[in-house]
């Protein structure tokens, strides 16, 4: 189920992907029912681009509880990569891209943990996976 805190993320995602694509794509709300997960499916003409999101971390300082949400152990150790950080999270997108028959999916991560610096908030990576998928992942800040 989407957190209340999860919200903002995912409206202000949902409103800056309609802004992109300016009307030319139908953004479809996705919450995955089961699956723990929210997204956003852009169906442009006859395809489908299936989109996960995932937020790490709490955004606060230690010590201040309220409204905090957990980081859910999603922190990426300097010896892992994200898709190895971030592994149900690929696997639920890859269950949702399977249901849409797409071979293709993209993984927003918002990093909300406090104290990293813009080195480790920012990446992207793909990851080809042996049952023919391709996933990237983005990883960005916010608070």
């Amino acid at each position: 189920a989407l957190s209340y805190l999860e919200a903002g993320p995912y409206l202000l995602l949902t409103a800056f992907v309609q802004k992109v694509l300016n009307g030319n794509a139908l953004v479809l709300n996705q919450y995955a029912h089961g699956l723990g997960q929210a997204g956003l499916v852009i169906k442009y003409g006859r395809h489908l681009y299936p989109v996960g999101l995932e937020i790490k971390g709490s955004g606060k300082s230690p010590g201040q509880s309220p409204g905090q949400i957990p980081d859910k152990g999603l922190a990426k150790s300097p010896d892992k990569s994200l898709a190895q950080s971030l592994a149900k999270s690929f696997d639920r997108l890859a269950e949702n891209m399977k249901r849409l028959l797409v071979r293709e999916g993209w993984l927003i991560v918002i990093d909300r943990n406090p104290g990293q610096g813009w080195g480790g908030k920012i990446s992207w990576e793909t990851e080809s996976r042996p049952d023919g998928l391709t996933i990237h992942a983005a990883t960005c800040w916010g608070e």
